[in-house]
């Protein structure tokens, strides 16, 4: 690389941006926490909310669970193909001729 062709270029908007990100996210959590202490009965509301929430995504997982060992059934009463007249050796494979699409482009 060429250190003429170089340039620095600012993150000054970048800078504020995460600084704004940051401020955004302390000041949601400083509002999450006002609204615990200052009413009791939210934190126990949403943890049933949450609680209710994770047994029910834990049932649908158990029904996609059951519902694919059904599925999966018919597959596994088929049996299995083997091919039995062929052997692969690794000293079978030949080499490739051609260019790579790199070296096409230059």
């Amino acid at each position: 690389m060429d250190p003429n062709a170089v340039r620095k270029e600012s993150n000054t908007k970048s800078t504020l941006y995460l600084l704004l990100g940051v401020v955004l996210i302390v000041a949601a959590i400083a509002a999450v926490a006002y609204a615990f202490a200052t009413n009791p009965d939210l934190v126990q509301n949403t943890v049933t909310v949450i609680v209710v929430l994770l047994i029910a995504i834990l049932v649908i997982g158990i029904a996609i669970a059951i519902i694919a060992f059904f599925v999966a059934i018919p597959y596994y009463a088929r049996g299995r193909e083997i091919q039995t007249d062929m052997a692969y050796d690794i000293d079978d494979v030949k080499e490739v001729d051609g260019k790579m699409v790199e070296e096409e482009k230059k």
